[in-house]
C-alpha cells in the first residue's frame, strides 16, 4: 500500500488525499460522493468522516514534524538549507525518534510473519489477532516521509526507505489479517491486493527478498481461492495455485538459507500445505460438478465442521483440528471420494450390507499376552485388527474416557470377555489363544476392493492415520482401566494404520453395521453432523 508520494512535509500536507480511518489507506482517484469505499479493506464511510480522519492524520504528522526538527528549520523548504545543517539535525532530532519506532514495527512484522499468513475460504476462525491499529501505522509512514527532505546522505535515505517500506508492509499485512476473518464477498480479491502491495514495499527496502517472494505467493493463493469461489476460470485458478506452490517453495529455500528469517519456515510449510488443501478444493469443483450436494456446499460443510471440532472437542484436540496438516489430508481425501462417486476414480469398498459409505481405518493391533497357570504359563503373541471410524470426532464423546469404544470395534469388549468352561479351561493349560475377539474381520476385509462408487452416497473422512492412533492408544488406556484383569495380561505393542476402506453403514441407528453384530461400533458419529455431506 503505497502510503503516500515521498515529498516534503509542506508538499505532502497539501497533497495528501482522503483516507480510510479503518485502514489508512488512500482513496484511490478523485473521492467523490457522499459515501466512500476503500478498496482495500473493503470499508465505506461518509466523506464526512474520512475528512475528519484526515484532519487527524495531518495532526498527528505535524505534531511530530514539530518534535523531531529543531526550531527555526522549515522543512517544506528543506533544499535552501545547508546540507550539513540538514544532516546535523536529522542525525540529533529524526534518526533516534524514527530508530526506535521502526525497529519496534520490524519486530512486530516479522513476528507476524513467523504464523501462517495464507487464508482457506470457509474458516472463520481467526488465529492471528491483527494487533496494531493499521491506520496508526500509515501515520508512522507519513512521519517517515514529511522528514526525507532532511536526509541528505546514503545512511539518512536507507534509514527512510527501510523504515517507510518496513511500515507499509506492516500496514498491508495488518489489513489481510482482519480481512481473513471477516466475511466480505470480496475478502480474498482483498487480501490478494494487500498481499501485493506488501509484497512489492518490503522489496522496496532491498532487503529481505525471501520475504518479497513469500507474499507474492500469498498473493497468488488468495487470487486462486477468489475465482475458485466464483467458480470461473478454474483453469486460471489451477495456474495460479502452481505459481504460489513454486513462489512458497522458492521463498522456504531461501529462508531456511538466511539465519536471521529461519525462523519462519515452519510458518511457510503450513502455507505449502494450505496450497495443496486449495488444490484438493479445486478437484472437488472440477471433478464431481454433478454430484450432492453441490461442490461449494460441501467443500463449506467439511471446512465448518472441522472448524466446529476445533470449538466443540476436548481443548487437548483443538490444536489437531486447527492443523493445517489435518485439512490438507481430509481435503485430498474427500477430493477422493467425490471422484468416485462421480465416476472418475475409485475408492476401497467392503462388500457387504447396504447403507451410507462411511470411511474406516483399519488398523493393526499386535499385542502379547501372558496366559496358563504355573508351569504352563506362557506369552503369547497377537496380530489382532480392529476398525475406526474415520468420522469419529463428530461424536465428541468418543475424544476421550471410554467413550472411544464407541466409534471402533470393541476387540476387548463384551464379544471378547465371555466366559465358559472351555475358556478357563484353556487359560489354565496355556493353551489361550488371544483375549481379543475381532469375528470374521480378516476375511471381509481380504475381500474389500477397489471400486466405483458413482450414485451412492459417502461421507470424507474427518481424520488423518494420526488421529486414529491417538484414539486407539485411548481405546487401550480405557480398556485398562476398566479391567484389572486385562490389564495385567495385556501388552499392546504400537498400533499401525494398514489400510482405509469405505463400509455400508445405517447412519442414524444403533449399531450402524448390524452384519457386524455385537462387534460393530455403537455409533460412527454424529447423524445430523454426517449428513449435511449427503443432502
Amino acid at each position: 500500500m503505497t502510503v503516500t508520494e515521498r515529498k516534503p512535509v509542506g508538499d505532502l500536507l497539501t497533497e495528501l488525499s482522503l483516507r480510510c480511518q479503518s485502514c489508512g489507506a488512500p482513496y484511490a482517484g478523485n473521492a467523490r460522493g457522499e459515501i466512500l469505499t476503500c478498496t482495500y479493506c473493503g470499508t465505506s464511510q461518509r466523506i464526512v468522516d474520512a475528512r475528519q480522519f484526515l484532519d487527524h492524520f495531518m495532526a498527528q504528522v505535524n505534531a511530530f514534524v514539530r518534535q523531531a526538527v529543531p526550531p527555526g528549520l522549515d522543512v517544506s523548504r528543506s533544499t535552501t538549507i545547508d546540507p550539513v545543517a540538514r544532516l546535523a539535525a536529522f542525525n540529533s532530532s529524526v534518526r533516534p525518534r524514527l530508530s526506535t519506532e521502526s525497529d519496534q514495527y520490524r519486530i512486530s512484522c516479522f513476528n507476524l510473519l513467523s504464523s501462517s499468513l495464507a487464508v482457506l475460504p470457509f474458516s472463520p476462525i481467526a488465529q492471528l489477532s491483527a494487533g496494531v491499529d493499521p491506520a496508526t501505522v500509515s501515520i508512522f509512514a507519513a512521519k517517515v516521509q514529511s522528514v526525507s527532505g532532511l536526509a541528505v546522505d546514503d545512511a539518512s535515505r536507507e534509514l527512510l526507505n527501510r523504515a517507510g517500506g518496513l511500515a507499509s508492509c506492516y500496514q498491508s499485512l495488518l489489513v489481510a489479517v482482519r480481512l481473513s476473518s471477516g466475511a466480505q464477498p470480496e475478502r480474498f480479491h482483498l487480501i490478494s491486493q494487500n498481499y501485493s502491495t506488501a509484497s512489492d514495499a518490503i522489496a522496496s527496502t532491498g532487503r529481505w527478498s525471501p520475504l518479497a517472494i513469500r507474499l507474492t505467493g500469498l498473493k497468488e493463493e488468495a487470487q486462486a481461492v477468489d475465482l475458485l469461489l466464483s467458480g470461473r476460470e478454474l483453469a486460471e485458478s489451477r495456474r495460479l495455485l502452481g505459481a504460489a506452490g513454486r513462489d512458497l517453495g522458492e521463498a522456504r529455500s531461501l529462508l531456511s538459507a538466511t539465519p536471521e528469517l529461519g525462523y519462519m519456515v515452519a510458518a511457510v510449510d503450513q502455507e505449502l500445505a494450505t496450497v495443496r488443501t486449495v488444490g484438493s478444493m479445486l478437484n472437488i469443483v472440477e471433478n464431481s460438478p454433478s454430484v450432492a450436494p453441490h461442490p461449494l456446499h460441501y467443500i463449506q460443510r467439511l471446512a465448518g465442521v472441522l472448524d466446529w471440532l476445533a470449538q466443540a472437542g476436548p481443548s487437548e484436540w483443538a490444536p489437531t483440528f486447527r492443523s493445517a496438516k489435518l485439512r490438507e489430508e481430509t481435503f485430498r481425501r474427500a477430493a477422493e471420494v467425490r471422484g468416485a462417486q462421480a465416476g472418475r476414480g475409485s475408492v476401497k469398498v467392503i462388500l457387504a450390507g447396504t447403507g451410507t459409505l462411511v470411511p474406516f481405518w483399519v488398523v493393526e493391533l499386535p499385542y502379547t499376552f501372558e496366559t496358563g497357570a504355573l508351569w504352563a504359563k506362557r506369552g503369547k503373541e497377537v496380530p489382532e485388527i480392529l476398525l475406526v471410524a474415520a468420522t469419529f470426532p463428530s461424536d465428541v464423546s468418543s475424544l476421550r474416557g471410554r467413550g472411544t469404544a464407541r466409534v471402533l470395534t470393541d476387540i476387548f469388549g463384551p464379544a471378547a470377555s465371555g466366559h465358559t468352561l472351555v475358556k478357563y479351561s484353556n487359560k489354565v493349560r496355556g493353551r489361550e489363544q488371544k483375549i481379543s475377539e475381532s469375528g470374521g474381520l480378516i476375511p471381509i476385509l481380504q475381500n474389500a476392493a477397489l471400486s466405483p462408487i458413482e450414485g451412492q452416497q459417502a461421507i470424507p473422512p474427518l481424520t488423518t492415520e494420526a488421529e486414529a492412533l491417538r484414539l486407539v492408544q485411548l481405546y487401550i488406556e480405557g480398556v485398562k482401566l476398566d479391567n484389572p484383569k486385562v490389564a495385567a495380561q495385556l501388552r499392546a505393542s504400537s498400533p499401525r494404520i494398514l489400510d482405509l476402506v469405505y463400509v455400508p453403514c445405517i447412519i442414524h441407528v444403533s449399531p450402524p453395521i448390524a452384519w457386524l453384530g455385537p462387534l460393530s461400533p455403537a455409533t460412527v458419529g454424529d447423524p445430523q453432523v454426517l449428513l449435511g455431506f449427503i443432502s
